[in-house]
């Protein structure tokens, strides 16, 4: 058995469900714990002690993670993909070329309830639908079992999620296999479906339906942007971390993922996906603000294959080389996970208790406050008030 399955310490258990699904005797389940994060249940009657559920395991097994061939900063050349998506498109890029060769892709998309799922799919549409970021953990539904089955008939097929999904997808493959092209993102941890549920059921209560939701709207608000939600009858509000979104908020400060996400393994300039990418925040360091403005990833070329892949795809980017020392300056999870904030041992349990809307107000009433007066108090105004302040 899975370490996650003798323990119960949920920090063993990244919820990809690999264990699931290769189970012979389907005596593993997934369940939903209070917090909303998805951990497997074993059925000790109809389980063999085969040691299936262990291989497939990503936290049991040693990542075959490498250190980055090349580093650069990219951004699709087309600038309505670039417009769409949450940095510079580069996700976008090596999807098209898969599909172009009749292959398929697997991301994550909202559905109609607005819940973060992966699906496998050959369509343009629903691949449009996996751009832009989605702060909250994806359910693999049964991703896994059909990725294995079009890589065994020899179809391409292209792989994007968090690292431990990338990882838990090759525990559950055994083997490689060259027609499969794997892309982790650089992850800062992933708050459950239930708090983005319990989110969207406050904005509900009082604007209406919820229809879209993209955690940033770079055609409203342009790169490093608020986000926007927009209501069935049409009306659109921007929300933002350091005003109105408790949710946001506490993603930001790490208060909000699952157990397993801090000090995790794959926070680490070593990857285990065969390309890495992800905002190039600090790309001001070496970039002109002209080139960056619109977005620009940051993109860790790791493997022999990302090469080819990024090579394919080089006359429909913009790109710029760098190196892992500057991406690491504006992505800590490049450099290493973190120790679990003293905040997080009771924000779900202060969810669960008071609400999502009571714990918001008591919680956020004056954390806004201080971004605020940074972001637009002139800085002469803030010299006599800290004078004034002590």
């Amino acid at each position: 058995m899975t370490d996650y399955l003798i323990s119960g310490e949920k920090e063993k258990c990244y919820g990809c469900g690999a264990c699931e699904k290769a189970c012979p005797k389907n005596a593993i389940s997934l369940y939903s714990d209070s917090e909303g994060f998805l951990y497997p249940c074993l059925d000790k009657e109809l389980c063999i002690e085969c040691g299936r559920c262990k291989a497939v395991c990503p936290y049991d097994n040693s990542p075959r993670k490498q250190e980055p061939r090349a580093v650069y900063a990219a951004q699709n050349a087309n600038e309505q993909r670039l417009l769409k998506s949450s940095s510079g498109g580069m996700f976008f890029v090596f999807a098209e070329a898969v599909l172009s060769k009749g292959g398929a892709v697997a991301g994550c998309v909202f559905d109609e309830n607005l819940k973060a799922v992966h699906i496998v799919t050959e369509d343009m549409a629903a691949v449009e639908a996996m751009q832009g970021s989605k702060y909250v953990q994806s359910d693999l539904q049964n991703v896994f079992v059909q990725i294995k089955e079009r890589l065994e008939r020899g179809q391409q097929l292209l792989f994007t999620g968090t690292p431990c999904q990338v990882d838990g997808l090759k525990c559950f493959l055994g083997k490689q296999y060259s027609n499969l092209l794997t892309i982790d993102i650089i992850c800062h941890g992933v708050p459950s479906p239930l708090l983005l549920k319990e989110y969207i059921a406050s904005l509900e209560s009082k604007k209406g339906k919820v229809s879209q939701l993209k955690f940033r709207n770079k055609a409203r608000n342009g790169w490093r942007s608020e986000g926007t939600v927009t209501f069935e009858n049409g009306k659109t509000k921007s929300f933002s971390p350091y005003r109105d979104s408790y949710y946001n908020l506490y993603y930001l400060r790490n208060c909000a993922s699952r157990m397993s996400c801090y000090e995790c393994k794959y926070a680490s300039p070593k990857r285990v996906g065969d390309i890495t990418i992800g905002d190039f925040w600090n790309a001001s360091d070496f970039l002109d603000e002209a080139v960056y403005k619109g977005g620009i990833s940051v993109v860790l070329v790791n493997t022999s294959k990302g090469e080819e892949a990024f090579e394919a795809v080089s006359d429909r980017i913009n790109m710029y080389e760098s190196d892992i020392k500057t991406a690491q300056k504006g992505n800590a999870r490049l450099v290493g996970g973190t120790s679990v904030p003293n905040a997080r041992f009771v924000f779900y349990k202060k969810i669960t208790e008071n609400g999502y809307d009571n714990t918001a107000s008591q919680e956020c009433k004056y954390s806004y406050v201080v971004p605020f007066i940074k972001k637009h108090i002139p800085k002469s105004l803030k010299k006599i008030m800290k004078q004034f302040l002590g």
